[in-house]
């Protein structure tokens, strides 16, 4: 969203609202922001954004094993 080619916890959160989930506090946002910053830069990359939002397998190199592959029902419940 700001050029720089990474997505930020900001801008993370901008694009989640507009898909229609709502993060209630600073500290749910940075939960979920976490499950998808799987190398843990504090940014999203292509891989872990693309991964995130369409479910799309991340290639071997930038995978930890963590799940990133939910459905916004999914993260909700996580949220709850």
């Amino acid at each position: 969203m700001n050029g720089n080619g990474t997505v930020e916890p900001d801008e993370f959160a901008k694009a989640i609202e507009k898909i229609g989930i709502l993060i209630p506090t600073k500290q749910d946002l940075d939960a979920l922001f976490s499950i998808y910053d799987v190398d843990g830069s504090g940014t999203l990359d292509y891989n872990e954004f693309s991964s995130a939002l369409y479910g799309r397998p991340m290639t071997a190199s930038s995978s930890t094993g963590k799940s990133a592959n939910r459905s916004p029902e999914e993260l909700a419940e996580v949220l709850r």
